[in-house]
């Protein structure tokens, strides 16, 4: 069973594209999650305020989706400070939160390797889709 482990975020902003470096900055204190095909992490949400800046808000949080049972390795994340190209944001005390079903998804981003070939793109994604007994 997966679940959503939440952490604030503490910082003033971050740019908009910050995804690379976010998996860089939790990869270099979490080793194995740079590896790992288990744990996922969204982007960090806030008020684009122009310059390809975010600014961040006291709500503003952090989401890894992973195995129940890789949680407590993951907990440390918490006052680590990370450097987000120069953006430092702070960690906060975590929640979890358990996943609740969709009737539909929608991602602003989506990829898979070779993923720059249109045809083997859909096919992936189409057998990806499969493998979780959902259509697309």
């Amino acid at each position: 069973m997966k679940v959503d482990l939440q952490f604030q975020v503490i910082g003033s902003e971050i740019k908009v594209d910050h995804g690379y470096a976010l998996f860089a900055a939790v990869s270099r204190i979490q080793p194995e999650f740079h590896g790992s095909e288990d744990v996922g992490i969204a982007m960090i949400r806030g008020r684009y305020v122009g310059g390809g800046k975010l600014a961040l808000g006291k709500n503003t949080r952090m989401t890894l989706r992973l195995p129940v049972e890789v949680l407590p390795s993951y907990i440390n994340l918490a006052g680590k400070t990370l450097d987000l190209d120069g953006h430092a944001i702070r960690l906060g005390v975590p929640n979890t939160r358990g996943l609740t079903p969709a009737v539909a998804l929608y991602s602003h981003f989506v990829t898979t390797k070779n993923g720059h070939l249109q045809e083997r793109f859909t096919e992936e994604i189409q057998r990806q889709l499969a493998t979780l007994q959902c259509r697309g």
